[in-house]
């Protein structure tokens, strides 16, 4: 089961003209569609956008060529970060043959202290 959460997105482009798609949209069982108010919309994200996710699927694509970093935020009052996938779509995933090399991973070590 899903947390109850807003999420938002922040984002950043790495070039002036650069932009990102996000679809938003509700599963048949979402709270929303089942209200009668399903969510089906693709928004343009520019470079320092902000998009507010109330609920449902919210995948992120740029075009070729640029690179979208986003921050995104979780508001609401459950401390969970459960969520899932859309089953039409997991073959994307499943598929994934490489890492991007431009986005690093680092190593945590263990039993090191901040601050």
């Amino acid at each position: 089961m899903e947390a109850d959460l807003e999420e938002i997105y922040f984002y950043k482009l790495d070039r002036p003209e650069g932009f990102a798609f996000q679809r938003i949209y509700t599963a048949a069982e979402s709270p929303l569609q089942r209200a009668g108010f399903p969510i089906d919309a693709v928004l343009l994200a520019g470079n320092n956008d902000v998009v507010l996710v109330p609920e449902g699927y919210h995948p992120v694509s740029s075009p070729p060529g640029y690179t979208t970093y986003y921050l995104n935020v979780l508001a609401g009052s459950a401390q969970s970060l459960a969520n899932s996938e859309d089953p039409r779509y997991t073959w994307v995933k499943e598929n994934y043959r490489s890492r991007d090399p431009r986005v690093p991973i680092y190593e945590m070590k263990t039993g090191v202290r901040y601050g």
